[in-house]
């Protein structure tokens, strides 16, 4: 596996579901980073994503996010010093994880009130999935409530 890319670009991505008739699910299934600036990316990456899914929804069609995440990455549980590794572009932080439990929690909050905020607005379905469990679980849960707003 090479944990290498990044989104598909704007136009790629509608030329598959301009053409399409009917309404459609769309399925994105990934780690989500970037999408606010609290994780320091470039703005013009998160509004360009901001739009993709807008313009999705502006085209009639339901689009659920599986937010895929670690659990370390929601607990946070390493201790001592530590070196983070980002597995798309290699760069290293070098940092003590005691130090950083704080600031961490708050910034995961942020992150995820940004996320609502943002995708409530689109009328966006986003379930965070832990990557310990069966991807199947969170299907299962989404169908189950599509099926009861229906």
């Amino acid at each position: 596996l090479d944990a290498t890319g990044g989104w598909p670009s704007r136009s790629e991505i509608l030329r598959r579901f301009e053409r399409r008739r009917r309404r459609e699910v769309v399925v994105l299934v990934g780690d989500l980073h970037p999408m606010t600036s609290q994780r320091g990316e470039s703005k013009d990456e998160s509004d360009e994503q901001r739009s993709l899914l807008a313009a999705l929804r502006a085209l009639g069609h339901e689009v659920w996010i599986a937010h895929l995440v670690g659990r370390r990455e929601i607990d946070l549980d390493y201790r001592g010093d530590v070196i983070f590794v980002d597995h798309e572009s290699a760069a290293t932080i070098r940092a003590n994880a005691d130090a950083l439990q704080a600031a961490y929690r708050h910034a995961r909050t942020v992150d995820d009130r940004a996320w609502r905020q943002t995708l409530g607005e689109l009328g966006i379905v986003r379930d965070e999935i832990v990557i310990d469990r069966p991807l199947e679980y969170a299907l299962r849960a989404f169908l189950l409530d599509r099926r009861r707003s229906s």
